[in-house]
């Protein structure tokens, strides 16, 4: 089975390529990425490798490799995905806000890119881990970042205030899996 993404995830990374079209967009995409990101993106499944190769582009060019910008940027970005999917921001609180987020992985995805659990501490704390199915170091780095900028909007969306997110364990780094230890007011 070919993995694919629904068109919502290539959304921001299509609006950054276009709007950034002086890079040198081709020494990280495709011809068929091109169609993609050059026509209209619809709702529908598209080729994971496209978004693959579209976040790593950005992450390169755009974000020059700045984790904090990744972070920054998909928390500015997360209402055209969270737009659609509103269960997520409309969660009694944070933590299922996030729950929700992680456990609609299989809307957005046709195959299992990781497998995530929460775990809750307290009222105003949980842990995430992951295990991401992808190989690319690089990539699951930067996706990491990328969900706790979402995290981070949708905490602030559910109601609570100063999210603080710490990375325990780092699966790019050898750990068996991504451990991110979150908390807010």
């Amino acid at each position: 089975m070919e993995e694919k993404v629904k068109g919502v995830m290539l959304l921001p990374y299509r609006e950054l390529i276009l709007e950034n079209q002086s890079l040198d967009w081709n020494q990280f995409l495709k011809k068929e990425d091109w169609d993609i990101i050059k026509g209209r993106i619809l709702n529908i499944w598209y080729p994971y490798e496209t978004f693959e190769r579209c976040g790593l582009a950005t992450f390169n060019l755009i974000a020059k490799k700045n984790l904090k910008a990744v972070k920054i940027w998909a928390k500015q970005s997360a209402t055209q995905i969270f737009n659609i999917y509103k269960v997520i921001v409309e969660a009694d609180n944070p933590k299922s806000g996030i729950s929700n987020m992680l456990g609609i992985r299989t809307i957005l995805f046709n195959f299992n890119l990781f497998e995530a659990e929460v775990e809750k501490i307290d009222a105003r704390h949980i842990k995430t881990s992951s295990v991401s199915k992808k190989k690319i170091a690089e990539g699951i780095e930067a996706f990491t970042w990328q969900m706790m900028g979402w995290f981070e909007y949708i905490i602030e969306q559910t109601g609570g205030k100063k999210p603080k997110i710490e990375i325990l364990a780092k699966q790019w780094q050898g750990d068996p899996k991504t451990i991110l230890d979150i908390t807010w007011e």
